[in-house]
């Protein structure tokens, strides 16, 4: 159950419907535990939201600088994103408020049979969020499980910086993954959030969606992306191995990949034959549609109709995945 007080001092105009924006007051909320699923309408696209929510908050001050007080915590809560083929459970959250921070005491979720862990801490004042320190770590963690991709990862990020600079880095490590290349065009990063309902969204606006906004907005950060094998590439012609390091660079709501990875094994498929990958890599060169250039050399052993000996016909394929240039030399 939701309830909440609010001292009013004589703070009201001779009308008894203003605020004297100078004068104190007192307004609390408090939940012993608030079933999260009400929120399910407003998250169409994600189902089978639960858990319960904690918190005891109170603000105090004159009406146009309130102070907030309090304990915020979310336990045994889960949901499902069908459209990524994930579902993040066990969830817990630990937060506390003060006038002038917020402290993320303790996260955690699990997907798959991997967790996520974060802790931070975000300063702020009336006018902006002067600071962000945050610390993100995931072990065998399920990101995505679909048809289009596949991914488990490690990871160990710091976020730091204000809402006009906020950045990020560290390491992510590919335990396992499968990704099916014109999925990776697009150049937004894979969006949670749904837009919510008009009054929903009308009466969401203010200061603090601002700021969440800019803080998004303003992001920056560079991951540097460990790939020890076990990763597959996978397109309408392509299916390959590969294994190799990558810069992935993320700015505001777009994504950009830097780097070479080597092509460990695989086939390639050319007018209905299919060719074994001899040697190769795949290099990303930061292009926003995130389509790398290959560089392939491949082999198929075919036995001559008239002589019925054994030949090798080797291709070689370099440009760009999606136009790619392909040149042929037979033994």
């Amino acid at each position: 159950a939701l309830t909440d007080s609010v001292l009013i001092p004589p703070t009201l105009d001779n009308d008894g419907d203003v605020l004297y924006p100078n004068r104190p007051m007192r307004v609390q909320f408090n939940t012993n535990g608030l079933e999260l699923s009400f929120l399910q309408a407003l998250f169409p696209k994600v189902k089978n939201l639960n858990g319960l929510l904690t918190f005891n908050i109170a603000a105090e001050n004159t009406p146009s600088h309130l102070q907030p007080v309090g304990f915020l915590r979310i336990d045994n809560a889960g949901f499902a994103i069908p459209k990524y083929g994930i579902h993040y459970k066990d969830i817990q959250l630990s937060a506390l408020i003060d006038t002038s921070f917020i402290h993320l005491q303790n996260f955690e979720m699990s997907s798959g049979d991997g967790t996520l862990t974060a802790e931070g801490r975000m300063e702020f004042t009336r006018e902006a969020i002067s600071g962000i320190e945050a610390s993100l770590r995931a072990k065998k963690f399920l990101v995505m499980h679909n048809r289009d991709a596949d991914l488990r990862i490690n990871s160990d990020v710091r976020v730091g910086g204000t809402i006009e600079q906020a950045g990020f880095a560290g390491d992510l490590t590919v335990v396992r993954s499968r990704f099916f290349l014109p999925a990776l065009q697009p150049t937004t990063v894979m969006q949670v959030e749904e837009r919510l309902p008009k009054q929903a969204a009308a009466d969401c606006t203010g200061v603090a969606t601002n700021r969440v906004g800019r803080l998004l907005r303003n992001s920056y950060g560079e991951l540097r992306v460990i790939i020890p094998r076990n990763t597959w590439l996978r397109g309408p012609e392509l299916n390959v191995e590969v294994e190799g390091e990558l810069n992935l660079v993320i700015d505001g709501d777009s994504f950009l990949l830097f780097g070479p990875i080597a092509v460990v094994r695989g086939t390639y498929e050319l007018y209905g034959n299919k060719f074994t990958i001899d040697q190769g890599s795949l290099t990303f060169q930061g292009n926003k549609d995130n389509v790398p250039e290959i560089n392939l050399e491949a082999s198929r052993v075919f036995r001559n109709a008239i002589t019925k000996d054994k030949q090798v016909i080797r291709v070689t394929i370099t440009g760009r995945t999606d136009a790619p240039k392909i040149a042929f030399q037979l033994d």
